[in-house]
């Protein structure tokens, strides 16, 4: 394993410019949904620990890479401890070979303390505890080996500035509930929780992607909202169909598109006939999106 250090010089001898994350004045880092950055009050916050929690195939490796490939729009770098599928899912969203590292999630802390990293993702909590090393028939000292290193983590992005989002699995309960792994455990590192819930095999709109249900959760220490619900489309590697869905939905809410009982319209363009067509349209017509987008963020929804 290359020490933090090395992999900081090797990026500055090809030429790569490096940026020190405490010199960075950003508070968060963009989720790449914008419906999920309004909620989050800009996005995932650095210097704290956000778990996304869900079963299976509702979204959790997208959501933490759908923010990577955000931060590397400015050249951010981005260290993924992989223990599912983030690798195989990587290739999708166009992550630079450069600044992605993949590492072992012993190494982290190394790499932290070069200052360097801009996002962590440590895709998931629950799998890790099954890796060599940690792997054992008793439960409670997997949970307390990794509490130690959760908590190390914890201490250092608040140090040098990094966000870090932690995935997290739901799981049967023998009572019949439901719980995450080490849920009380880990509780008091994780500023913000989101629980997803998949209610949809398609997008509103579209029939690609899926439709999520997101609870988004705050401890005491993380930002001043409180727990909220909100529904969202996920379209794998898709970012600008994803963004263009989530804008027209928020359009329609707040009757900046409107149908006048033929098409639907915006400031006398026909858009489409129907509600599934207009994100293909403006898909096609981005100037006409910009606008949209531009007045969807910007205004409220009309009180009823």
């Amino acid at each position: 394993m290359k020490k933090a250090s090395d992999i900081a010089l090797k990026l500055q001898e090809a030429g790569l410019p490096v940026f020190v994350a405490t010199n960075i004045p950003k508070r968060h880092i963009p989720s790449g949904s914008s419906a999920l950055d309004k909620y989050l009050l800009g996005g995932f916050p650095r210097g704290k620990i956000t778990e996304i929690v869900g079963w299976e195939t509702t979204g959790r490796t997208t959501l933490c890479l759908q923010a990577a490939q955000e931060i590397q729009k400015n050249d951010g770098i981005v260290v993924i401890v992989d223990s599912e599928d983030c690798l195989l899912m990587a290739h999708k969203f166009n992550l630079s070979k450069e600044r992605t590292i993949f590492c072992d999630f012993h190494a982290v802390k190394d790499l932290l303390l070069s200052k360097v990293v801009d996002l962590l993702i440590i895709d998931s909590i629950a799998a890790i505890s099954y890796e060599k090393g940690y792997g054992s028939k008793h439960a409670s000292l997997n949970i307390k080996a990794i509490v130690k290193e959760i908590e190390s983590i914890n201490n250092t992005i608040r140090y040098t500035n990094t966000a870090c989002i932690v995935t997290n699995q739901f799981r049967n309960a023998p009572n019949g509930g439901v719980y995450s792994y080490g849920e009380n455990y880990f509780s008091r590192f994780f500023s913000i929780k989101l629980y997803l819930t998949k209610i949809a095999n398609r997008t509103k709109f579209l029939a690609d992607g899926f439709r999520l249900s997101i609870f988004l959760k705050k401890n005491k220490i993380a930002m001043d909202f409180e727990g909220m619900e909100f529904e969202m489309d996920v379209v794998p590697g898709e970012r600008f169909l994803m963004e263009v869905t989530e804008i027209v939905e928020m359009a329609l809410e707040k009757s900046i598109i409107r149908y006048n009982g033929k098409n639907f319209i915006f400031e006398g363009i026909v858009l489409a006939d129907k509600n599934k067509n207009i994100p293909i349209f403006l898909m096609g017509n981005e100037d006409v999106f910009e606008k949209i987008k531009n007045k969807a963020l910007n205004t409220n929804p009309p009180i009823i």
